[in-house]
């Protein structure tokens, strides 16, 4: 299957961006608890479809 036909989805913009550089298409879904509440990084998408669940991407795609 080519890349651009497949989408990592992910809650991590460097996971997302490694994956854009290979081809892939992206989907940033927001994971704010995994870090606790002074999570300071990969608090919103840098470039990406943006969904709020695997469901929701679903949806979309």
């Amino acid at each position: 299957m080519p890349t651009e036909r497949a989408c990592l989805a992910s809650a991590h913009n460097g996971n997302l961006a490694a994956a854009r550089r290979c081809g892939f298409q992206t989907a940033f879904i927001p994971w704010l608890p995994e870090l606790g509440p002074n999570q300071q990084t990969d608090l919103m998408a840098e470039q990406d479809w943006v969904t709020g669940s695997l469901v929701e991407l679903a949806g979309m795609l």
